[in-house]
């Protein structure tokens, strides 16, 4: 979305002596992430993870929280998608031709051949990492509720509201003519035409 990252951790004091840190940032996701299909941010996440050292690599462990609106699959109304998703991750130092300053630009985010996410210099990106967790979790069709009615495929009313009173022919037109071979042939066999 443009906006340099909210989301850096400097993890120049972990040390084989204090490993771990715990790390907590609210923050605006509409200024950074780019929301899924069908999703609308309506208040600001929460991460809560810690970062691990171990020598040349981070390990990143927590989750991320928060609201957003979603529109059901079934019906097309906006309801609440409740988010809580776990944040894992990898990160692994590597040398650069030119490290980060402290106060410079966010570290360009690349990812390594098994799936860790290079770094440089003395700054992790969560944004990354909280943006392929919001993705992973996000369902490709969600309900409302998991009774959804939907829409009356006649009129478009939400059958959660009510019934319409359409008629609505069972089974899929497009096979109508196998139904009345079937019908015509009684048990399912080819009517003999001798």
């Amino acid at each position: 979305m443009g906006a340099a990252s909210r989301l850096l951790v400097d993890v120049s004091g972990l040390s084989e002596l204090l490993p771990t840190t715990a790390i907590t940032v609210r923050f605006n996701p509409q200024e950074v992430i780019e929301p899924p299909l069908q999703v609308r941010w309506t208040s600001p996440l929460l991460v809560r993870a810690t970062v691990q050292y171990g020598g040349r690599e981070f390990i990143v462990s927590g989750r991320v929280s928060g609201e957003a609106e979603r529109l059901c699959s079934r019906c097309l109304s906006p309801f609440i998608w409740n988010i809580d998703v776990p944040l894992n991750a990898e990160y692994r130092r590597v040398q650069a031709a030119v490290t980060d300053a402290a106060e410079g630009p966010a570290p360009e985010v690349v990812v390594g051949p098994e799936g860790e996410y290079l770094m440089t210099g003395d700054r992790l990106d969560l944004l990354p990492v909280v943006e392929e967790a919001l993705v992973l979790a996000s369902p490709i069709q969600a309900y409302c509720r998991p009774d959804c009615g939907g829409l009356c495929p006649v009129c478009g009313q939400n059958l959660n509201e009510g019934a319409c009173g359409c008629r609505v022919e069972e089974g899929d037109p497009r096979l109508s003519a196998l139904a009345r071979w079937l019908q015509q042939a009684g048990d399912g066999r080819p009517v003999d035409s001798r």
